[in-house]
């Protein structure tokens, strides 16, 4: 269930559970995991859990199959309209392996009523999770990480971005995190003077080994 494996939603500012109307079913239901947001908007209207009944900013924070965030179809328009109309408040990419029976790395997407702007946050939190046995995990101190970022909405370089309007749509309305979010370069930093420098130093041994295994041939010839 979302309150027992996933107790983020608790601890983003302002969001009072609205999608905790998903909470009555496992995680792997269709609503949740598999990408019929489309049934999902339609049976439950995304406006409904946006009403001013529940907040004049009303926030809901609903686990999404990364797919959803990119493909296009039915699921671009979805996203259009959400973007549009100012309702995507942030996307959160979680770390794989993170829930039970599946591997799959989700993401959150908060959607919020009477935004003060037209931005929208991406957070790559991919990396924010321990190793417990075969899963990942989220602690505390990964989860305060995330509400930190969540509550700061500044870009902070490899982990988060906030894009305009303009930007995403400059993207055909393309959420995902990594379309906004650069990952960090982990590959070794390689100097290219210190290299030729070490290969001229190889090449030049090699010509003396060379001209001394010549000089030892040519006396045992003579």
């Amino acid at each position: 269930m979302f309150y027992r494996v996933f107790p983020l939603f608790a601890y983003l500012p302002g969001s009072y559970l609205h999608a905790l109307l998903l909470a009555e079913y496992p995680l792997a239901h269709a609503y949740v995991l598999r990408s019929d947001l489309h049934q999902f908007v339609v049976r439950y209207k995304l406006e409904a859990l946006l009403k001013a009944e529940y907040a004049v900013g009303g926030k809901a924070s609903i686990v999404c199959f990364p797919g959803i965030m990119y493909r296009g179809g039915a699921e671009q328009k979805i996203r259009k309209y959400l973007i549009d109309n100012n309702f995507v408040d942030c996307v959160i990419q979680l770390p794989g392996n993170l829930f039970f029976g599946t591997s799959i790395a989700t993401c959150i997407m908060v959607l919020k009523k009477n935004k003060p702007d037209n931005s929208t946050l991406f957070i790559d939190a991919s990396k924010e999770c321990i190793k417990v046995t075969n899963n990942n995990k989220l602690t505390a101190e990964n989860i305060s990480h995330i509400v930190d970022y969540f509550t700061a909405r500044e870009d902070v370089p490899h982990i988060c971005h906030r894009a305009a309007y303009e930007e995403i749509k400059e993207q055909e309305y393309n959420l995902s995190v990594s379309t906004y979010v650069e990952p960090e370069d982990t590959r070794e930093v390689i100097d290219i003077v210190k290299l030729n420098a070490e290969i001229e130093e190889i090449v030049a041994r090699e010509n003396v080994l060379r001209a001394e295994i010549q000089r030892i041939i040519g006396e045992i010839e003579g």
